[in-house]
């Protein structure tokens, strides 16, 4: 699908691409700020033209429960707009200054909005759980503009598992990586715990920019429904991904790096993969998987001399980010990686919104140092 129109808005009006990004990303209409300071007109054919009929979102559209949300904020706002024009004018001609047809809202956003509350209503958002969601991720390179359009959970935990959603390590470390991207083109990366798969599209593109040349990309995960939506959202067409010529989805039990019967499996796995670069983004969910975790990368890593890891962790437990260092760097050679993450906001996602947004995360770049 075509990008034009955000560059469109970004070259003419840029307050406006930040409303199109939260719309895309499910940010909280609190979170948002309306452009009320541009006309009516401008503002009216913005919301109808690159929100409500753009192919990208009628074809890979936010849930319900966020769309009654927004469009009541919008639609509440708009009317707003109309009034603050009429108001400019002296009390004396007010009362019967007709405004013209360019300053009545479209009957096309009113009829969504209202086709949206059969399905939901701002009495139950909040209330039942929300649905999965189609959620665009945009980020800007010296390319121009690009996206990534995941189907993702909305809940922290769906059908036992924390990997149907994109977590806030994984918007950082997809951040650094934008900024570094020779650290995965042209290399063969494995990423572990790779989730619904927006840090494998970030990775896709990167090594699918300018042009392709020669990249291997890896995502794995134990949950087999965990690996099929992440497949689905790879192949979605608007997805660059899709057209990556050596990406492939496997499963990967890091356990089996303590059980003596199935090591040599994994081993084996890996040095198929024989990675230049490991990813991984919150994946240390539990104490107790930090000893299987470390033992695959370390295996992994062995593959090559040369190879790296970058592990990304989201602070949520002291005790438990010190016990992760502290066994990193029994057998690797572990520093911590402090990037420059600017509040730019070129790269949006929900967790930008979260009130995770005040967790620290940490990228730690891990190296082989002996034989564990």
């Amino acid at each position: 699908m075509s990008l034009d129109f955000i560059k469109r808005l970004s070259d003419t009006q840029p307050i406006l691409v930040n409303v199109l990004r939260g719309y895309a990303a499910l940010a909280p209409t609190r979170s948002l700020s309306f452009p009320a300071e541009l006309t009516f007109e401008v503002v009216h054919s913005f919301l109808l033209n690159d929100i409500l009929l753009n192919p990208l979102f009628t074809t890979y559209p936010p849930s319900p429960q966020y769309q009654v949300v927004f469009w009541k904020w919008a639609l509440n706002n708009l009317e707003k707009l109309i009034d603050s024009e009429v108001y400019m004018f002296p009390p004396k001609v007010r009362w019967w200054l007709i405004m013209p047809k360019d300053h009545e809202i479209d009957t096309q956003l009113y009829e969504h909005y209202v086709s949206l509350i059969p399905t939901t209503s701002p009495q139950t958002v909040g209330v039942k759980p929300p649905i999965p969601s189609y959620v665009t991720y945009f980020w800007e390179s010296n390319s121009g503009f690009k996206t990534a359009t995941l189907l993702e959970s909305r809940t922290t935990i769906e059908t036992g598992t924390t990997g149907l959603k994109t977590w806030l390590a994984s918007l950082v470390l997809a951040q650094f990586l934008i900024t570094n991207p020779e650290l995965v083109r042209s290399t063969r990366v494995l990423e572990l715990g790779c989730g619904v798969g927006l840090l494998g599209m970030i990775i896709a593109n990167l090594q699918l920019s300018p042009e392709y040349s020669g990249g291997h990309l890896y995502l794995s995960d134990v949950n087999a429904e965990v690996l099929d939506r992440c497949k689905n959202n790879l192949n979605l067409p608007c997805n660059r991904s899709s057209a990556h010529p050596a990406l492939t989805c496997t499963s990967l039990d890091w356990t089996d790096s303590l059980d003596e019967g199935q090591v040599t499996a994994l081993r084996s796995s890996l040095q198929a993969i024989m990675p230049d670069m490991i990813v991984g983004a919150d994946v240390v969910y539990d104490p107790t998987i930090i000893d299987p975790l470390l033992r695959s990368i370390h295996l992994g890593l062995q593959c090559k001399p040369t190879a790296m890891a970058l592990i990304a962790l989201t602070v949520r437990n002291e005790d438990t980010m010190a016990k992760f260092t502290c066994m990193a760097e029994q057998c690797l050679l572990v520093h911590e990686i402090r990037p420059e993450l600017a509040d730019t906001q070129d790269f949006w996602g929900p967790g930008h919104y979260d009130s995770s947004c005040s967790q620290t995360v940490k990228i730690f770049c891990m190296k082989v140092k002996h034989v564990c």
